[in-house]
C-alpha cells in the first residue's frame, strides 16, 4: 500500500479519513486508490459510481470523492451528470481545496 494513504485506510482497506487540505499528495494518492475499484472506459450511471466508491471508501460524502475525481481529470462526466468514464489517459489537473 502506498505510505501517503496508509494514515487514512483501515485494515480492510476501506478509506476512513479525508486528508487536511494541506495533505494534497495524500488526497490525489487516495483519489488513485478509490479509482482503481473504476474500470478504464466503460461507462457507469451516478448510482454504479456510487456503489463502486462505497467499495474503497467509508465517509460520509461520497458526492465529494466523484466530484473531486471529475475536476482533477480522473473522471469524466457526460454534460448531464449521468454517466461517468474514467478516461484511459487522463489530464491530471492538480486537487483543489474542498472538504
Amino acid at each position: 500500500m502506498n505510505p501517503l494513504i496508509a494514515p487514512y485506510v483501515d485494515a480492510s482497506g476501506r478509506m476512513i479519513l479525508w486528508p487536511a487540505r494541506k495533505k494534497r499528495l495524500a488526497r490525489e494518492a487516495l483519489l488513485d486508490y478509490v479509482l482503481e475499484a473504476i474500470d478504464v472506459g466503460r461507462e457507469y450511471s451516478e448510482k454504479e459510481i456510487v456503489a463502486l466508491i462505497e467499495t474503497r471508501a467509508e465517509v460520509p460524502d461520497h458526492a465529494y470523492l466523484r466530484r473531486e475525481m471529475v475536476d482533477t481529470g480522473r473522471l469524466q462526466r457526460d454534460t448531464y451528470g449521468k454517466a461517468y468514464v474514467r478516461p484511459s489517459n487522463p489530464v491530471l489537473i492538480p486537487i483543489g481545496g474542498g472538504l
